[in-house]
């Protein structure tokens, strides 16, 4: 699927994307989960963190359906460690990468809630393609511990509501464990 935001790279399994990392996440059932680097927009001198993607195929064809993506990314000295600059940034970095395509991203201004128990933001995101809309996301963006959280769900508008009780379920199983 040509408009979800991420890379395909070698598999892990859920078990093994959880091993590695410090925050839990329980993936859902019959999605392929994928340790990614971190968006080259985010990936500066100093800034430790990580990206995960998993992928929701169709059974018959193969071609992707719906994407969850998890990037954990530390705060260094002289960012902005505010939560809505933060949750600004992360939306402009994607509108970025879909603008280099061609399409647009229009969000809406973001709803307080948690993140496990650290304070976020989320909005719906629509993404056109002039006049057409061809997908739809829902981020989720966090800051504490030190570190910025970013969830992301994307998936064709036409079939946005199929996957999104999984990155419900994938939201709720997140519990971080990073330490200030």
């Amino acid at each position: 699927m040509a408009l979800l935001c991420c890379w395909i790279y070698p598999l892990a399994t859920p078990a093994d994307a959880a091993a590695k990392s410090p925050t839990h996440i329980v993936w859902p059932d019959g999605w392929r989960v994928t340790a990614t680097p971190l968006p080259a927009i985010l990936n500066k001198p100093g800034k430790l963190g990580e990206s995960w993607e998993a992928l929701k195929t169709d059974a018959a064809t193969g071609e992707g359906v719906a994407e969850i993506s998890f990037v954990r990314l530390a705060v260094i000295t002289g960012d902005d460690s505010e939560l809505h600059a933060k949750f600004l940034n992360v939306q402009q970095s994607y509108r970025q990468g879909y603008l280099a395509r061609s399409l647009q991203l229009d969000c809406d201004n973001g709803k307080p809630g948690t993140l496990d128990t650290l304070p976020s933001l989320a909005s719906t995101c629509d993404v056109h393609n002039g006049a057409k809309l061809v997908a739809r996301q829902l981020m989720v963006t966090a800051i504490g511990n030190g570190y910025v959280y970013n969830l992301l769900y994307t998936a064709p508008a036409s079939s946005y509501a199929n996957y999104l009780h999984d990155f419900e379920s994938v939201r709720a199983s997140i519990r971080i464990d990073d330490k200030p």
